[in-house]
């Protein structure tokens, strides 16, 4: 389980990454202020510290993602998908590990969570 880039602390800020695979990225402490983010693949992505105020994640694949301490203040999650993520050994089989995606002291003030099941996720 291994970071497959790192982009930590950089301004992505209104990009668009609409459908982008974006899983095992080191996002963690980035501004990503009104990206547009629908349908983009960050399972077991890392974007703890993040400002996602008004981000469109809707339809996103946020699987194992980390999303501790993010800001997701009117950011859109509608349909996104969340909850555990199988975790394998180096020799490709299932190592009965997994990682929950993580929203542990995010802030969600006026998202919008339609269809988003937040009992798989870790909140506390």
């Amino acid at each position: 389980m291994g970071t497959r880039g790192v982009l930590r602390g950089q301004d992505l800020s209104y990009f668009d990454l609409s459908g982008r695979d974006l899983s095992g990225i080191d996002l963690s402490d980035t501004r990503l202020i009104g990206a547009q983010l629908a349908h983009a693949q960050l399972a077991l992505a890392n974007l703890s510290g993040s400002n996602l105020t008004a981000a469109d994640l809707s339809g996103a694949n946020l699987i194992g993602t980390q999303l501790n301490g993010a800001i997701l203040r009117r950011a859109v999650l509608t349909g996104a998908a969340v909850g555990e993520f199988p975790i394998r050994a180096p020799s490709g089989e299932l190592s009965g590990r997994t990682q929950q995606t993580s929203l542990v002291g995010a802030d969600l003030l006026e998202a919008r969570l339609d269809g988003l099941d937040l009992r798989s996720c870790l909140t506390g």
